[in-house]
């Protein structure tokens, strides 16, 4: 078991720092139901029933409503920028698609850009050694029970914020430990979490999810330089 392992996030804009820890087992229990809720909520999206996406859910409110806020916009495309080396405007498209995505599934942004980051550098072109594709890493099988084209950069952003949302869904009652266990499954895999009551053993989901609380910290500092350059 895991003793500690340090992860700094938001939420909303206010950081907490939380300590890996067994959690109970009421947040960790196998939850077929609702993945096959959102599931078949991602097939209605697909298909244009809208209406019934709206009478069947109750969200939170959009984390981030205004995508053309001058300051999140240029942390996030400087950010991609930097990894990216197909120009300014693929850059762009980028940010935007995943802004916009962030915003229609209630994701927090900063969270999204950090797990993408990290999973792939941005790079549509990337493929795992298990197979996962694109920015989002998306695995084929995943992908295609979601209603999404992996191949497709916006059908990939789409369906990794989506997939991002389940997880994040998924583990919201584990109080400071939803964003940890969130991005632990989305390397791992949700049976991983509830395997082992806490983030897995694994050398390598260690140390995607450290990774991940860097880069975030890292764009909430430029983010903050940003704020400041524009009062």
């Amino acid at each position: 078991m895991i003793k500690k392992i340090l992860l700094i996030i938001l939420i909303g804009y206010g950081v907490f720092n939380g300590d890996v820890h067994a959690a109970s087992n009421t947040f960790l229990a196998e939850d077929n139901t609702l993945d096959s809720y959102y599931f078949e909520l991602a097939s209605e999206v697909k298909k244009g029933n809208l209406e019934k996406i709206e009478t069947t859910t109750s969200e939170p409110e959009v984390v981030v409503k205004n995508t053309n806020n001058s300051a999140l916009y240029k942390t996030f495309l400087s950010r991609v920028s930097s990894h990216c080396c197909m120009g300014e405007e693929w850059s762009e498209y980028i940010t935007s698609c995943i802004l916009d995505n962030c915003s229609k599934y209630n994701v927090d942004p900063f969270l999204a850009f950090s797990l993408f980051e990290q999973e792939s550098g941005f790079n549509m072109s990337a493929i795992s050694s298990v197979g996962a594709i694109g920015i989002t890493q998306l695995m084929p099988d995943t992908a295609s029970n979601m209603g999404y084209n992996p191949y497709d950069t916006a059908q990939n952003i789409e369906g990794g914020v989506q997939y991002l949302s389940y997880q994040l869904k998924r583990f919201e009652y584990a109080g400071n430990l939803q964003n940890t266990y969130a991005i632990a499954a989305y390397n791992a895999g949700a049976g991983a979490i509830q395997k082992y009551g806490d983030v897995p053993p694994y050398r390598e989901t260690i140390n995607h999810v450290n990774s991940i609380a860097a880069i975030y910290n890292q764009l909430l500092k430029s983010y903050n330089i940003y704020c400041a350059t524009e009062q």
